[in-house]
């Protein structure tokens, strides 16, 4: 028997074994496309430190599709510590304590009220949750290392 017989004897068998296989890379690209979905339309919130006159600073951006609601913070402990004789050490607490929105494409920046070279050799951390519109939550852990910061305000600009 040759190969064309073969196949004009066994078509239909060959017809279902091919809608099958169809059949489940449908499924399985279906399935992609949901998840791809699902991540595209929620929102992404990453942290960064900076320096704003001397000042260290947390930085919060949403790089996603939606906004981020009730978004809390907990910053380092280190910091309220060594601050806690500071009058600005209510500040600090108040941004815990609260929560608020972010856009997309927006960010927001909080100033921890600590000169960078009094605390440069720790390492700082931060963690917050957030919420998107539906109500899922999120959160994330940062450990920052300031010596990243230390090239930073060693450059300088060039002037335009």
């Amino acid at each position: 028997m040759c190969f064309i017989e073969f196949l004009n004897e066994y078509n239909g068998a060959f017809t279902v074994l091919l809608t099958l296989i169809l059949v489940i890379i449908n499924i399985y690209m279906g399935w992609q496309n949901h998840i791809l979905r699902e991540d595209a339309t929620k929102p992404k919130i990453l942290a960064n430190i900076c320096v704003k006159n001397r000042n260290i600073c947390y930085k919060l951006t949403n790089f996603g599709a939606s906004p981020a609601i009730n978004i809390q913070i907990k910053i380092d402990p280190y910091l309220i510590e060594r601050m806690k004789k500071d009058p600005l050490t209510h500040k600090l607490r108040r941004i815990e304590q609260g929560s608020f929105f972010l856009a997309p494409g927006k960010d927001s920046v909080f100033s921890t009220e600590t000169m960078w070279e009094q605390i440069k050799d720790h390492k700082l951390s931060l963690s917050y949750t957030y919420k998107d519109l539906s109500g899922k939550s999120y959160s994330q852990e940062y450990l920052f290392d300031l010596s990243v910061l230390d090239l930073d305000l060693a450059f300088k600009y060039p002037d335009k």
